[in-house]
């Protein structure tokens, strides 16, 4: 059991919840997740080691605090939710919404096998795959008439900038390649929740989403390339188990969730300690604005790196260390 700490005084109602853990974890020789799976190989082989030492030594793991446990919390409430809905109140939601009652009767959660006209819904699902000499297996959230579909709480930011899509574009496909008899669509329909919506900011920017829960269709790979990939990473941290810290690929800057540069000007270039005047996104922009006004300075900001605080493998990673000593670690993350 890993320990837990609360060092922000999480009051006792959310701090037990934030603590709660029921997610089913699988302890088996070699296995790995999709979701370890599609991590950075640094990340992998590096957490791996943190899980051995604090097997090994359970006094010398670091504990987790549980507000740090915050958003993975609402994501497993979250599809929790979604998996009950399903599963326990399809048939009176489905009737709230207008939808006939032949389509309704037509519904069939997780059947063992598929029958002509019905339609087939299958959620939380484990399924696992002995290859390489690995398990690899992962839990899908819902799998519909043959198409993926997941549903995620995330930020307006995250909807607009495409964050993430790469990932969930490689989980869907591995998950496809998990469950090629279930899953027949190309496409992994992804259902977002933005936490952070506001109804003041749409139709006033055209790229604002118009409503808080847009969807987004992500083309998967194709079975064999997806099985290729596979391969190639399973054989990649093969060779990366023991090797030496300081020779593991490091992390991109997209694994690192860096944000972008921000252009600061100044009005008064003897005062840049302070607040800026103005903040742009690109440097053109800003030294646009500071020809039309004739005067000041524009500074660069370099972007942050926010992934780290969210590693379990910081204390023992070089890569960490750089960062921080180099001032790129975010540290209102």
């Amino acid at each position: 059991m890993n320990r837990m700490t609360n060092n922000v005084g999480v009051d006792l109602a959310a701090a037990i919840w934030l603590a709660h853990d029921d997610y089913d974890y699988v302890d088996k020789p070699n296995y790995i997740s999709v979701t370890t799976l599609i991590k950075p190989p640094r990340q992998i082989v590096l957490g791996a080691r943190v899980q051995k030492l604090a097997q090994e030594k359970p006094e010398a793991a670091i504990p987790v605090d549980i507000i740090d446990r915050f958003k993975s919390r609402l994501g497993q409430s979250l599809h929790t939710g979604v998996e009950d809905s399903w599963k326990l109140h399809y048939r009176t939601s489905m009737e709230k919404l207008g939808i006939p009652k032949r389509v309704i009767d037509m519904v069939r959660i997780n059947p063992e096998q598929e029958e002509p006209d019905t339609l087939p819904v299958y959620t939380e699902q484990r399924v696992e795959r002995e290859i390489a000499g690995y398990v690899v297996g992962g839990k899908i959230d819902l799998i519909i008439e043959g198409r993926l579909r997941d549903v995620k709480s995330t930020t307006v930011f995250k909807y607009t900038s495409q964050k993430g899509v790469g990932q969930w574009r490689l989980q869907g496909s591995l998950y496809r390649w998990l469950n090629p008899g279930k899953v027949h669509h190309d496409e992994f329909l992804v259902q977002y929740l933005l936490v952070d919506w506001l109804r003041s900011f749409a139709g006033r920017d055209p790229k604002y989403p118009s409503h808080a829960a847009p969807t987004r269709a992500i083309r998967l790979m194709g079975l064999e390339e997806t099985d290729r990939w596979v391969r190639d990473r399973l054989r990649l941290l093969t060779q990366l188990k023991d090797a030496p810290e300081a020779t593991l690929p490091d992390c991109s800057e997209e694994d690192l969730w860096r944000s972008e540069p921000v252009y600061k000007y100044y009005a008064n270039p003897e005062k840049t300690s302070g607040r800026s005047t103005k903040n742009f996104d690109t440097e053109q922009e800003a030294n646009a604005f500071r020809a039309e006004k004739g005067k000041g300075i524009v500074l660069p900001k370099p972007g942050v790196v926010k992934a780290c605080n969210y590693c379990p493998c910081a204390p023992i990673c070089g890569q960490y260390q750089r960062l921080l000593a180099s001032g790129d670690i975010a540290s209102d993350a």
